[in-house]
């Protein structure tokens, strides 16, 4: 981090590197303090690439006997108290079809076009959400919503592809099962694969869920909702993004409250920097924290 005026430059300043510079001074001031209820910080790695870290200390946590009343999650909020935000499921959907020359192309099954299928159906689920679905007008998009990311296929144009794969993934209301979409996407998957298989037995589609965590939706008026409130003086809102916060309360059934310095309109850029301003909130909200705690 390197500092210009009155902001800290550098990535990862706002998510998260400003929150944890605040939790690790409130640490050695909590040192000097007597506390009659204990502080954990805990810090994990790879939450980027779907909360990957997080998973084995809470297995640790657990083990070591943690209880905790409830927990903070640090990500950029700009101090404004997060009480939900949405599930996330990603999936690896792999197409094998049968080769052919581009040029006798109907003997071949091409495996783009079965990946193709396979994604017209992720948009027809889409649809269904967006007419019919569950809603949260608390968040900005505010159903539940299916992404396709990345598609790859194939080596060169005279050649019908024999393999696809297709990657895409579920951002799902707290209160919306993804696996009732997936569910569907396999039903889908098995037609395909059905009427491939009438003329080339090695035609299949594989589904791999390679990462899923799970939504958060704390109570509005919970006591750990109003103690952070209070705490922080921020308004109460959903995020967009993904946190740990589903994980710790599916680990210790405490609620998680997302609130942290910074905005997460800054984050994951170049130039991403955090506002002086921000850190400063942050430091007397954890020392608040503390007088409680003491």
């Amino acid at each position: 981090m390197s500092r210009k005026g009155d902001r800290f430059y550098g990535r990862g300043t706002t998510d998260m590197k400003g929150f944890i510079a605040c939790a690790m001074e409130a640490a050695v001031a909590a040192t000097e303090r007597r506390l009659t209820r204990p502080l954990h910080l805990a810090f994990s790695y790879d939450e980027e690439i779907g909360c990957v870290g997080v998973r084995p200390m809470l297995d640790e946590l657990a083990t070591a006997g943690i209880d905790p009343e409830w927990v903070l999650i640090g990500e950029p909020t700009a101090m404004q108290v997060a009480t939900g935000h949405k599930g996330k499921t990603g999936v690896k959907a792999y197409c094998t079809g049968h080769s052919a020359h581009s040029a006798l192309a109907p003997t071949g099954l091409n495996a783009i076009y079965m990946a193709t299928e396979l994604l017209a159906e992720v948009r027809a689920i889409q649809a269904d959400i967006e007419a019919s679905g569950p809603r949260d007008d608390d968040y900005t998009v505010p159903y539940t919503t299916l992404h396709a990311g990345v598609i790859q296929g194939g080596t060169a144009l005279n050649i019908v592809p024999d393999a696809c794969r297709l990657d895409f993934e579920i951002r799902n209301l707290a209160g919306d099962d993804p696996m009732a979409y997936i569910a569907r996407l396999f039903d889908k998957a098995e037609r395909i694969t059905a009427e491939g298989r009438k003329r080339f037995p090695e035609t299949g589609i594989r589904l791999d869920i390679f990462n899923t965590y799970p939504g958060l939706n704390v109570d509005p008026r919970g006591k750990a909702t109003e103690a952070v409130k209070s705490l922080s003086g921020g308004e109460q809102f959903k995020v967009s993004f993904g946190t740990e916060g589903g994980l710790f309360e599916q680990a210790f059934g405490a609620p998680s409250i997302v609130c942290g310095p910074g905005d997460m309109e800054q984050g994951h850029k170049p130039d991403e920097f955090i506002d002086l301003s921000q850190m400063e909130a942050c430091r007397t909200m954890l020392g608040k924290i503390l007088d409680r705690l003491t």
